[in-house]
């Protein structure tokens, strides 16, 4: 019988990118959104879902024709994304730090139904913050029987002070440009990256067929 399965791989790097610290774990942690999200995008102008919240725990509604499309892919944290297809008039654009692998401060036991990071860390260079780069995706392979590909960001302390990795997410681009988490893992114990280091965060999922 075939499985999937999701390894979270992380690292700590001085700045001239020499592994500090190197983690991986495997995961457990993908959410009901995700079911949701490929439900959505499994059916033809037909599917819909109601009261589905969103990282804000904001109810929306959501439905195959107004574009839900699990984009994971994403711009740097300062930068904004805007859906495949446009926004259909709607003028709602989404920050880089809302799409993508997402990291958080916060010491989760991660459920199902979670909706967001439990304290998430933002994108800046304040204390707590961590400049985000833009979220990619690549290395698609297929190897008999295994079959991959890898979701990376990189994330860069200049906030002064040691900031503390506890929590990784993935959030998509849902319809009208509203972020959804599908993925939520605990990171125990936490990855603590020092003020000019750097993170890096790897998300694999994986088949076996």
């Amino acid at each position: 019988m075939g499985k999937i399965v999701t390894n979270l791989i992380l690292e700590r790097r001085d700045k001239t990118g020499k592994v500090l610290e190197h983690r991986e774990q495997e995961s457990r942690s993908w959410v009901l959104h995700m079911i949701q999200m490929l439900y959505l995008m499994s059916g033809y102008n037909s599917n819909s879902l109601t009261n589905i919240h969103d990282i804000t725990v904001t109810n929306r509604n959501l439905d195959t024709q107004k574009g839900a499309n699990l984009q994971v892919a994403s711009p740097p944290g300062d930068s904004i994304t805007v859906p495949q297809g446009g926004l259909s008039g709607q003028g709602i654009f989404i920050p880089g730090h809302n799409v993508g692998i997402v990291v958080g401060s916060g010491v989760p036991t991660p459920a199902p139904n979670d909706d967001a990071l439990l304290t998430p860390i933002t994108h800046g260079r304040k204390s707590g913050q961590l400049l985000y780069s833009g979220t990619e995706l690549y290395g698609l392979t297929f190897v008999n029987p295994n079959g991959s590909f890898t979701i990376q960001r990189y994330y860069t302390n200049h906030s002064g002070g040691n900031v503390t990795v506890n929590e990784v997410a993935i959030y998509c681009v849902g319809q009208n440009a509203y972020s959804f988490c599908i993925y939520h893992d605990a990171v125990s114990p936490g990855i603590t990256v020092a003020d000019t280091q750097l993170l890096v965060a790897q998300i694999v999922p994986g088949i076996t067929v």
